[in-house]
């Protein structure tokens, strides 16, 4: 694994016809599920057939999916970027109904919300990225992003002080929380406790200037997956955090720009988002698939199909792994 490398030329892609699909799940059956901007999911069948489900949050507002998580009975829970009224996590069946799941925590109404988790245990864990007015003013040292954790006892924040908290998962041995900092350019993890409690917050690798940290994915072997909008590069990060670059894909003078503007605190959406990728676009997560875990599809921010390739590792089966 330690000197494994991708070539642009050697990337496949599934799927066509989405619409940021920045999240994207995949089952043991050889489903695929992506996030897409009209409003909901998009189903990718073993045999390539796609169907998209799609509902309206009650009183009309559209769900704007960011990252997802499927349950037992098929349906989705959604973590909504809103449009302004209707953050929070969305319950999403596939008759197109949907419903509200969490909408507040500890007295915070849930703003744009990030990313959203369902743990082996039947937890859920949900990303608030920031708290400030408005969102999209970008900071590599504000701190309000949280972690909510939503169980049999309820719903309440677990761990905080973090910069624009984005993907989140529980590493192959249990004993830790990882997550992005994605303006700060790195991976953080809390210790996590038997009931839930996070504490103990510590960096596990600084991954550099333009290296905007989105998602995140466990292999077996301990090696955490990261997903960079901007650089468009895929890092692996083991326990101790050594770092190896799989792949990128950028534009020096786009990042030089964005890297400089997030320095002076203001790094803008428009400036992340320009399309100056030649393959990937701005990659944005990753999910293990295929019967041995060793298929890796990437999702995108601006591409129409996700990114495919094989790894040399199989990913950890997440726990929607046999639904």
């Amino acid at each position: 694994m330690h000197d494994f490398q991708l070539k642009l030329s050697e990337l496949t892609f599934t799927g066509s016809a989405l619409d940021r699909p920045e999240c994207v799940l995949a089952t043991h059956a050889g489903d695929l599920f992506t996030s897409d901007a009209r409003g909901g999911i998009v189903h990718i069948r073993p045999d390539g057939t796609q169907q998209l489900i799609v509902g309206q949050i009650p009183g009309g507002g559209k769900l704007h999916p960011n990252g997802f998580a499927m349950l037992r009975d098929g349906s989705f829970l959604i973590a909504n970027r809103g449009d302004g009224r209707e953050g929070g996590v969305w319950r999403l069946h596939r008759n197109g109904q949907v419903e509200p799941f969490l909408l507040e925590v500890d007295g915070i109404t849930l703003p744009r919300t990030n990313f959203v988790l369902l743990d082996d245990q039947d937890r859920v864990w949900v990303s608030i990225s920031t708290v400030h007015k408005p969102d999209y003013e970008f900071s590599p040292t504000r701190d309000d992003g949280f972690i909510a954790l939503v169980d049999k006892r309820g719903a309440r924040i677990a761990g905080g002080g973090i910069v624009w908290t984005n993907e989140c998962r529980i590493n192959p041995a249990g004993t830790h929380m990882y997550f992005n900092e994605t303006w700060a350019s790195r991976v953080s993890r809390f210790r996590l406790a038997s009931d839930g409690s996070l504490s103990n917050k510590e960096i596990v690798a600084e991954l550099g200037d333009g290296n905007y940290s989105d998602g995140l994915t466990f292999d077996v072997e301990g090696g955490a997956w990261i997903t960079c909008v901007v650089s468009n590069r895929l890092i692996r990060v083991t326990e101790d955090g050594r770092m190896q670059t799989i792949i990128e894909d950028y534009e020096p003078d786009h990042m030089a720009r964005a890297i400089a503007a997030n320095a002076q605190g203001k790094l803008v959406r428009t400036l992340v988002h320009e399309n100056h990728h030649r393959t990937l676009g701005n990659i944005s997560s990753l999910a293990f698939a295929g019967s041995d875990l060793r298929t890796a599809h990437m999702g995108s921010i601006l591409s129409p199909h996700l990114v495919t390739f094989r790894s040399p590792v199989a990913g950890v089966p997440p726990a929607h792994w046999n639904f």
